[in-house]
């Protein structure tokens, strides 16, 4: 799936988040600047270790078979989202970023549409007065994410 691909589903979600003016302008910030995708078999956890095995430099054996075809970007984004300990404090996002010559930008926009789709899949709406730690981080992210852009 595509930056774009993922802009498209995040909008045609039956939501009520999609007629939340924080929501919206975030989402509509970020489509403008979604641009081009590489894409790559993977899932968020192909980051961490073991879900290949590789046979005399040739991969033998998916581990795990559950990935798809997307921008790999959303699941490095993934790693920030779920707090993958111990990976999120090890810099092992901003590492990857600088080895791979992404830009920020680039990885800003696939953080932002994924932490705007965790927000419409898992968080009640309206969110409550007193939004939970979880909420509170999703929306850093997507703040952080659009200082980035």
């Amino acid at each position: 799936m595509t930056r774009h691909d993922r802009l498209v589903g995040l909008r045609a979600r039956k939501t009520p988040w999609n007629g939340d003016a924080r929501f919206a302008s975030a989402l509509e910030k970020f489509a403008a600047r979604v641009g081009e995708s590489t894409l790559q078999y993977g899932s968020y956890l192909h980051f961490f270790p073991n879900w290949l095995r590789v046979t005399d430099g040739q991969i033998s054996e998916v581990v795990y078979p559950f990935g798809k075809i997307e921008d790999p970007l959303f699941g490095l984004a993934m790693v920030w989202i779920y707090d993958c300990y111990p990976f999120v404090h090890t810099g092992f996002v901003e590492q990857y970023l600088v080895r791979h010559n992404v830009p920020r930008e680039d990885f800003a926009i696939c953080l932002g549409i994924q932490a705007l789709s965790i927000i419409a899949k898992e968080l009640p709406f309206p969110s409550p007065g007193d939004a939970t730690p979880y909420a509170n981080a999703l929306w850093g992210l997507v703040d952080r994410a659009l200082s980035w852009l």
